[in-house]
């Protein structure tokens, strides 16, 4: 039976390391750990929606509403016959070829579909930009048209990471009848468990502003300031799916405890089980990895883990398909096991449901720019930290 001593190194660790001063390496944070039951351990020094979204999408194929793999087109007319961007020619002219398969909504949940974010692939930047200056009307980037761009790959050929969660908001809405898609996470998701902190639209809850975590970033010698970055996010003009919502860290976690208790609240558990399935082929797989891994990787969406535990994209995020070992002091510490669920969000927000050892994890910062690897140092602390003090749980050698 491992003892507390784990959680005690962790806490010197966490509240040294958030400690205000020139030697401060995270920001105020927050972590939670839950089980089944409840919360089983929270430490505070103070786009994760679309975990939400796929659950909401799941809750429509459930009740015959909604398909995983007809047309997305015939939902969202505005997503058919989209170019596929090829590259710049020589004159840096933008090249484009026609789409060959129709994007589905399994291929969007599962980032196959060939649709980027113009925060990762500058190329969408640079398109909108040469069409502005050519005089054309370009959309700003808070709407939901604006989210619909060229597709950086054909469908189903390769994984990319884009606004996938931000277009399925309107197929939700469209499907179920709901006015927005935070009215229908209210009635579906929030209500049955009791969420009463989230929303999509902050200035309509003066209950939830004192509550907001103030932004910091990194100077230039990487050391943790504040930052005058604001939420550009918060002028959206729609419900976003893939990275809109304002949640406190307890209540995300009520929704770990729900995919942990398994009971039909949210989802039947065979439905539940479409979160945790992978879905990417062979050859998807080798460009999954190679975006995480290759050329230094990318480490906000590895989340830190190693290439060994073999991830792959679910529905729900993505997933393990092997034990995970190894920690911070170069030993052989315990992490989690196969078939565990994980994904973020853009300012180091990190989560994880560990069915097998009944265990779900939420850390919440607001650090820019994304991918700090204090804090997926942090983030793995917590986690061997944790796993080390559960009694008596988790995999049996």
């Amino acid at each position: 039976m491992a003892s507390l001593t784990s959680m005690s190194v962790f806490e010197e660790w966490f509240e040294k390391a958030a400690l205000p001063g020139p030697e401060r390496e995270i920001p105020s944070s927050v972590v939670i750990a839950v089980d089944r039951d409840g919360i089983i351990y929270t430490k505070s020094v103070a786009s994760c929606t679309k975990l939400l979204t796929s659950i909401s999408l799941l809750q429509l194929i459930e009740r015959g509403l909604l398909s995983l793999d007809p047309p997305i087109a015939s939902l969202l007319p505005k997503l058919s016959d989209l170019s596929v961007f090829t590259g710049f020619n020589s004159a840096n002219v933008p090249e484009f070829t026609k789409q060959e398969k129709e994007v589905t909504v399994r291929m969007m949940m599962s980032h196959q579909s060939g649709v980027g974010y113009d925060l990762i692939h500058p190329y969408i930047r640079k398109l909108r930009d040469l069409k502005s200056a050519a005089g054309e009307f370009v959309s700003d980037n808070l709407s939901w048209e604006s989210q619909i761009q060229p597709l950086m790959a054909q469908p189903g050929t390769s994984w990319i990471y884009g606004a996938n969660f931000e277009l399925l908001s309107r197929a939700v809405e469209r499907i179920s009848g709901a006015p927005s898609l935070g009215a229908y996470m209210k009635e579906l998701i929030f209500d049955p468990l009791g969420i009463t902190q989230a929303t999509f639209h902050l200035a309509s809850r003066p209950d939830m502003q004192d509550q907001i975590m103030d932004m910091s970033t990194c100077d230039v010698d990487g050391k943790v300031v504040p930052s005058a970055l604001e939420n550009w996010w918060k002028d959206r003009t729609f419900d976003s799916g893939g990275g809109g919502l304002y949640i406190t860290p307890g209540e995300y976690a009520r929704v770990l405890r729900a995919i942990l208790r398994n009971d039909g609240i949210l989802l039947k558990p065979a439905t539940m089980e479409l979160l945790f399935e992978p879905q990417l082929g062979p050859k998807v797989q080798q460009t999954f990895e190679s975006s995480l891994y290759d050329n230094g990787g990318v480490p906000v969406l590895s989340a830190g883990l190693p290439r060994s535990a073999r991830t792959t994209q679910a529905l729900g995020g993505t997933v393990c398909r092997e034990y995970v070992y190894g920690d911070v002091d170069g030993g052989d510490g315990k992490r989690r096991n196969k078939g565990s669920l994980n994904w973020g969000g853009l300012p180091n927000m990190l989560w994880m449901v560990d069915r097998e050892m009944g265990l779900g994890m939420v850390w919440d910062t607001q650090l820019m720019p994304t991918g700090d690897l204090r804090v997926l140092g942090g983030w793995r602390r917590a986690e061997e930290a944790v796993y080390a003090s559960t009694l008596g749980k988790g995999r049996e050698e």
